[in-house]
C-alpha cells in the first residue's frame, strides 16, 4: 500500500511541475495577412515567440512562457 502512496506522490509531483513550467501568456494579434512575420512582430512586442496557428494558419498568436 505504501509502494502505491509513493507511486501517487510523485504522479502529483511530476503534474504540478509541469504545469508551473509551461505556464504562460498567448494573445492572438490578427490575421496572419495583416501580420505576415508573425514571430517578429510577437518578439518586437516582447512576446517569446509567435506562429500562425491551425486551422488554416489564420491567426498570429504569441506566447510569453514563464
Amino acid at each position: 500500500m505504501s509502494f502505491l502512496k509513493c507511486i501517487f506522490a510523485t504522479m502529483c509531483v511530476v503534474l504540478l511541475l509541469s504545469q508551473g513550467l509551461v505556464s504562460g501568456v498567448t494573445r492572438c494579434l490578427g490575421t496572419c495577412e495583416i501580420y505576415r512575420d508573425c514571430s517578429d512582430e510577437c518578439k518586437i512586442l516582447g512576446f517569446t515567440t509567435g506562429s500562425c496557428i491551425p486551422p488554416d494558419n489564420h491567426f498570429c498568436c504569441c506566447t510569453r512562457f514563464f
